[in-house]
């Protein structure tokens, strides 16, 4: 490995805490452990109230051209296009979640890819009208990967890997996300009771299920907890609160810090999620090393996670399978999950990412 490694990290914002800014900032600290103090380039800089943890890094304010969820496609591609980052890197890092590289014609050029929904969907979407959409998008695409010989694709999770293969032919290797898996002394506690569910306040979410659910188990408490950070965040709460007023057993919270998280994890005997396709699920490891029994979609990256086929769902069945898993014993299915969480813990992750990055 060449010493003295000049390394720029790009992300596209740190206005929330995601799975994708906390793989950005992983790989920070990834790269620091490996005596490199890289460039990192975003239209913000990270809250240090949001990122605790954060590791060394020099910043540089980027532009943001192009927001909103219209004509994604081109959003990204237009966003990449625009962006200028300085030449002389070795190897550039992008972590914002797409296959599109900046323009750099020698440069190693790494993508972090967490499959964001609205790119995939305006590729798997039929018709004339769609076909001929894509289609400059392709070809520009093209040029660009044509400059980028060494362009190398992260996935963060089998599934993305797959639906990066079937979307744009590419080869890209599963990197699963890193997740806070040490439990503090304490933390854990033996009085569980109810369900919680937790992400930031987005239709993907799909908490209208969790509220239904919780009218059909009225005895039982369910929590949904994330961030309105956004305005389209605030809007979806608001959403769902008008929904929760008719189901007393329903309590929202927002904007929780992580030691609020932690607290409400070891107090839920279930987490719920009902997100259709997630590419990776971090929340899922989080409660599931906090001692929770999960109950996830049957879809997606939730389903390398919880390999037990009882402990997932389908829409249409919802309601018989909770009411399997609250009357079942599945001590031992929890125990073996438990069990299995330290293969997502950050000494793991940064392990993977160095050699992926650096050899």
């Amino acid at each position: 490995m060449k010493s003295q490694l000049k390394v720029a990290v790009i992300h596209s914002q740190f206005k929330t805490v995601g799975g994708a800014e906390i793989v950005c900032l992983a790989i920070v600290s990834a790269l620091n452990h490996a005596g490199i103090i890289p460039d990192l380039f975003s239209p913000e800089m990270p809250d240090q109230k949001l990122y605790p943890d954060m590791s060394k890094f020099n910043f540089h304010q980027t532009k943001r051209f192009l927001e909103g969820g219209k004509m994604a496609l081109y959003r990204y591609l237009v966003n990449k296009l625009r962006l200028r980052i300085p030449s002389g890197y070795d190897i550039i890092v992008d972590t914002s979640s797409d296959t599109i590289p900046s323009r750099h014609s020698k440069t190693k050029y790494v993508c972090y890819v967490h499959n964001p929904a609205s790119f995939i969907s305006d590729f798997s979407r039929k018709g004339i009208f769609w076909q001929l959409y894509r289609l400059p998008f392709i070809e520009i695409r093209k040029l660009m990967l044509v400059h980028d010989r060494e362009l190398s694709l992260i996935a963060n999770s089998r599934f993305t890997a797959l639906r990066i293969k079937e979307c744009f032919q590419l080869n890209s290797k599963a990197i699963y996300p890193p997740v806070k898996v040490n439990k503090r002394e304490g933390i854990i506690s033996n009085a569980r009771e109810g369900s919680i569910s937790v992400g930031r306040f987005s239709r993907t979410k799909r908490y209208e299920l969790i509220v239904s659910l919780a009218k059909s188990f009225p005895n039982m408490k369910f929590i949904i907890a994330g961030s309105t950070t956004t305005p389209d965040q605030l809007h979806y709460f608001n959403h769902v609160l008008s929904l929760a007023r008719s189901a007393s057993n329903v309590y929202l919270i927002t904007n929780p810090d992580r030691s609020e998280l932690e607290a409400l994890f070891s107090k839920s005997k279930y987490f719920i999620h009902a997100m259709v396709n997630e590419d990776f699920g971090i929340a899922t490891i989080e409660a599931i090393a906090l001692g929770c029994i999960p109950f996830v979609h049957n879809s997606g990256g939730q389903k390398e996670i919880v390999p037990f086929n009882q402990l997932r769902f389908n829409d249409n069945e919802i309601i018989e399978k909770f009411e399997k898993l609250i009357e079942s014993n599945f001590e031992s299915e929890r125990k073996s999950l438990e069990g299995s969480v330290k293969s997502y813990s950050y000494e793991r992750f940064s392990d993977e990412i160095i050699k992926a990055l650096l050899y």
